[in-house]
């Protein structure tokens, strides 16, 4: 539930965070906005970047 805590200590948690894989090597799990890719840096089909947002592709004169 909110505001529990895990009972992890902020000591543990660092170290994990440090142990993990550098930036380099992390990959996203779980894209969300129509995002897609390692990075979830790329849009799924029928959509494109605009802004830095997955936006839906309408073919001029749709509604």
């Amino acid at each position: 539930s909110r505001g529990h805590s895990p009972g992890h200590s902020p000591g543990q948690l660092h170290t994990w965070v440090s142990e993990g894989p550098g930036e380099a090597q992390a990959v996203c799990v779980g894209c969300r906005n129509d995002s897609v890719g390692d990075r979830c840096d790329t849009c799924r089909a029928g959509f494109f970047m605009l802004d830095g947002t997955c936006t839906r592709w309408a073919p001029p004169g749709a509604p």
